[in-house]
């Protein structure tokens, strides 16, 4: 899977302030994850970016988001990739 592009960003974000964006290991896809039990620390290996000042929500799954809040999400493939996708989403909001 390749790597999305930059981030974008969206129209009406009031705060972005610390904490408001974060990143945490993309749940495992229980439905496509033949080998998935909850005992076994099943680990997707992709990372993705839950911006909170945009309209992310934490609670709900990828495909229930909007293309735009998916964009920033990612997947990405390393938490490094997610780290410099977060520091670009974050500096192209302060530069507005």
């Amino acid at each position: 899977m390749s790597s999305p592009g930059p981030p974008l960003v969206t129209a009406g974000v009031v705060d972005h302030s610390a904490g408001a964006a974060f990143i945490r290991e993309q749940p495992v896809d229980r439905v496509h994850a033949a080998d998935y039990q909850p005992r076994n620390g099943a680990r997707s290996g992709r990372y993705e970016i839950i911006c909170i000042a945009c309209g992310d929500n934490p609670d709900r799954d990828y495909s229930d988001v909007p293309a735009e809040i998916q964009h920033v999400r990612g997947p990405y493939p390393t938490v490094d990739a997610a780290r410099d996708a977060l520091r670009q989403h974050l500096k192209l909001l302060s530069n507005r």
